[in-house]
This record gives C-alpha cells, sequence and structure tokens, in this order.
C-alpha cells in the first residue's frame, strides 16, 4: 500500500510537522507499506529528517517548482 500525503495547502508549518508524527504513529507500517509526502517547502528539511530516523519507506517531493527563471508564476516557487 502507498499513502501520498499532498500538504500544499495545509495551515501552518506546525500542523504539517504535527501531522507527519501522527502518520508515523497512527498506521501499523510493515515492509509493504510507503510513504511519499509533499510537504510545502518550510517544513521540507524538518519533514525529512523526522522520516529518515522512521523505518518507513518513504519519498519526499517538492510541488510547483517554476519552470522559468525570469519570474515564478502564482503558487509556483522558483528553482534558483
Amino acid at each position: 500500500m502507498e499513502i501520498v500525503a499532498n500538504w500544499k495547502q495545509f495551515p501552518s508549518p506546525e500542523q504539517e510537522i504535527a501531522l507527519a508524527h501522527d502518520l508515523l504513529k497512527g498506521i501499523p507500517w510493515s515492509p509493504k507499506h510507503a510513504l511519499t509526502i509533499l510537504p510545502s517547502v518550510l517544513t521540507i528539511q524538518t519533514i525529512v529528517h523526522l522520516l529518515e530516523t522512521s523505518k518507513v519507506s518513504l519519498k519526499v517531493g517538492v510541488q510547483d517548482i517554476s519552470a522559468s527563471l525570469e519570474n515564478a508564476q502564482t503558487g509556483n516557487i522558483r528553482a534558483d
């Protein structure tokens, strides 16, 4: 089973981190489980560190990186 958590519109960094803690505590993980988290850029380092210390098969990604170096589109983040 793969669980994908897309937190683009989650209300606050504190709530994102709390949700990551809850996911790790609340689900009986096994080698058959995989977790993909797409947190906001504000919490990605904290979330990655938290999940690296777990025994969960984990993928982390980011969303909406703008392909344009001129400017970011609404809702995008500049890659540079």
